[in-house]
């Protein structure tokens, strides 16, 4: 039941989007002849065998298809990587060792995004963001009170510096610093 509903989900927003792009000007803002259709959007087109532009029934037909094998694919994965006593189902102790997992993978891929930004920001190698670097890697036009009050914020420890720790907190906790494990 949850595969047909992701599915019709799919192609309800799939029909939006063509129905919405056949209104839109061509790139340049010029109007669209008459009979010419924008492309299909990416995730849809690899469906369009006949490169035609449309997706004959045949065709949703088999991107259906091709949807449902991929969800039972990627069931059959996650129940394989967590499914510890090999019973082909995940229990409660399995459930609560994936959701555990999955949280330490999404924390994981967090902090390396943010160490990526933090390095970018910290132009002088100093493994410390100055008000000065963070100023310059602000959107231009950003007002200067509000990049002035966004550094202040994540400038737990007020030494005029934001540490990697400070930079990769997650919202809501607080900050390392003195008496806090740094």
């Amino acid at each position: 039941m949850k595969s047909h509903l992701l599915i019709l989900a799919i192609l309800g927003f799939g029909a939006s989007i063509a129905s919405a792009q056949r209104d839109m000007p061509a790139p340049g803002g010029l109007p669209r002849p008459p009979g010419v259709r924008p492309p299909l959007p990416e995730f849809l087109a690899k469906y369009d065998t006949n490169n035609d532009g449309v997706l004959s029934a045949a065709e949703i037909t088999a991107m259906k298809a091709a949807i449902k094998a991929e969800m039972e694919a990627r069931r059959a994965e996650f129940i394989a990587k967590y499914d510890t006593n090999g019973d082909g189902v995940l229990d409660a102790a399995e459930r609560e060792a994936a959701r555990t997992s999955i949280a330490a993978e999404m924390e994981i891929a967090r902090i390396a995004a943010l160490t990526v930004k933090f390095n970018a920001l910290d132009s002088d190698s100093s493994a410390g963001i100055s008000a000065t670097e963070w100023a310059a890697g602000a959107p231009a036009g950003a007002p200067a009170a509000r990049v002035a009050a966004a550094f202040a914020k994540l400038d737990k420890d007020k030494d005029g510096t934001i540490t990697l720790a400070e930079f990769t907190v997650k919202p809501g906790r607080p900050a390392p610093g003195p008496g806090r494990g740094r």
